[in-house]
């Protein structure tokens, strides 16, 4: 592949960029086009044809768009040194109710399923702060003014020796991730390795 452009949405740049990097090194020539999008924003940009691929939370039923499950993601909860819970190996769900925490905004998918898990634990999702970004989730936590509830697929990229990341429980709020395109797509040469590398990894 000498030329070309893909156009991707993903509900979180970390769960593309092992994959970008790797196919970037191999095709250089290619162009790649990578919007942070909520789950729902994706879905409209797929079916307009403003994107060629999406990275995102399942299900996300279309009966115009395919999708592919990649993995398996879980919702972990992050704390500053000094909190009570540092020493917690896991936390259940509802123990949240005791505690200030930060969450994404109401409009993430992420953020829903989340809802959903904590009303079958017996409460309604309160946090202190509500934000856009993985990132000023993270700060919220390192700074100490909140636990923070973020994707393990992030935190996985995440080593500072001033956080400590806590797996929750009863229940462990749990997501598929996967690939999604429309099915009416071209899938030109590109589009076909990015899809083969990512979903073989």
């Amino acid at each position: 592949m000498k030329r070309g452009r893909l156009r991707i949405g993903c509900a979180g740049n970390h769960l593309l960029l092992p994959a970008i990097a790797a196919f970037h090194r191999q095709y250089p020539e290619i162009e790649l086009s990578v919007q942070e999008l909520a789950t729902e924003e994706v879905k409209k940009e797929l079916l307009t044809n403003r994107i060629d691929l999406g990275i995102v939370y399942l299900p996300l039923d279309h009966e115009q768009l395919e999708s592919i499950e990649l993995f398996e993601d879980e919702l972990q909860l992050v704390v500053a040194a000094g909190h009570p819970l540092t020493a917690a190996d896991t936390v259940p769900l509802a123990e949240l109710q005791a505690h200030p925490f930060a969450m994404l905004q109401p409009k993430f998918l992420v953020r829903q399923f989340f809802n959903q898990y904590c009303e079958s634990a017996g409460f309604h999702v309160k946090p202190i702060l509500e934000l856009s970004t993985l990132e000023s989730l993270l700060q919220v936590a390192i700074t100490g003014v909140g636990a923070a509830v973020l994707p393990r697929s992030y935190l996985q990229t995440v080593n500072l020796p001033a956080i400590t990341k806590i797996s929750l429980r009863d229940p462990a709020p749990t997501r598929k991730i996967g690939l999604v395109y429309r099915k009416t797509s071209y899938l030109s040469t590109a589009m076909k390795t990015f899809i083969t590398q990512i979903t073989v990894q």
